[in-house]
């Protein structure tokens, strides 16, 4: 099958070059400026295209006139899509005979949208779905859906685990949608409802949303921590105006009844760790970064005098 891949990260070009591995032909490159966590930029996407002698367009936006000229010459049958900047136009999903396939790393019509993944952590889901799509054009992750799969999610698991699962998920969930379109272009999983019950909308989050309220309880901040955490800058607090990032934490487990203030330090550890009091519960702190150092809590704090604060200002 002729294939023109649209979007970015690390997982599109493995997929591109699996998928030319198993027979398939890329015909055709369009990407857009990378963000830090896609692991690869345009520059990677320029270079793939060159050494496979294909048309390249790099561009935050596409429309018909755009992909009828520097696509024109190739025939391709089919587009696959993975975390493209914008909406695409249908007049540009109809261009392709099979459509565009979009990948989508949340459990459609749940979770459309942005930041699916860090969202389902925040949220307490035991699992966050993977999906490839039909696009419907001018509309947002919606379209019949080809293939699914599914990312346990644990009460340790962080952002940064589910997208080491999705790298190797996604080149697999992709050639297997290709090939049951190969076999049938009629082929359909599973048509996504359109009941506006059913369906949730997932808006992006940007790094102040990891600050940490200690007023929350222990399990809530613990799931913040996760979602916050790499590839992006992590869950965050304050010490004497200080900022404190957090990336590996745990529930503390105790029946033991206590009166303190949320952020109160409550006991250090003998593994150099910190217990810490919430509104609800107490959290341990595993992994922190503090004035440039990445380290143990226990390793910079000592006193259980000392509180952390929701913000900078605060007394």
């Amino acid at each position: 099958m002729k294939i023109i891949i649209i979007g970015r990260t690390v997982n599109l070009l493995n997929s591109a070059k699996k998928l030319e591995n198993l027979g398939h032909s890329i015909v055709g490159v369009i990407t857009s400026k990378s963000s830090p966590e896609d692991k690869v930029d345009e520059n990677h996407f320029s270079k793939y295209a060159t050494e496979m002698g294909i048309p390249f367009l790099c561009k935050s936006k596409i429309d018909i006139f755009i992909i009828r000229k520097v696509f024109k010459d190739v025939k391709a049958e089919i587009a696959i899509s993975i975390n493209f900047t914008s909406i695409i136009p249908q007049n540009v999903v109809e261009y392709f005979p099979l459509g565009i396939l979009n990948v989508h790393g949340g459990d459609l019509p749940k979770y459309r949208g942005n930041a699916c993944q860090a969202w389902a952590i925040i949220n307490g889901e035991d699992k966050i779905g993977l999906c490839v799509h039909k696009m419907i054009g001018d509309e947002l992750d919606s379209g019949d859906i080809i293939s699914r799969t599914y990312v346990k999610i644990k009460q340790e698991t962080s952002i940064g685990d589910i997208y080491k699962k999705f790298e190797k998920l996604i080149p697999k969930i992709l050639i297997d949608s290709i090939n049951k379109l190969d076999s049938n272009p009629e082929f359909v999983l599973e048509k996504q409802s359109t009941n506006p019950a059913k369906i949730i909308r997932c808006y992006p989050r940007n790094p102040q949303d990891g600050l940490i309220d200690w007023k929350n309880s222990s399990i809530q901040i613990h799931r913040l921590i996760r979602a916050s955490g790499e590839p992006y800058s992590g869950a965050f607090t304050f010490f004497k105006s200080e900022r404190v990032t957090i990336f590996k934490s745990k529930v503390v487990n105790e029946k033991t009844k206590w009166y303190g203030i949320p952020g109160q330090f409550a006991e250090f550890t003998k593994d150099n760790t910190l217990n810490v009091l919430t509104g609800n519960g107490k959290i341990e702190l595993i992994e922190i970064e503090f004035d440039g150092k990445r380290c143990k809590p226990g390793e910079i704090f000592n006193s259980l005098r000392s509180r952390f604060k929701n913000n900078k200002n605060d007394i």
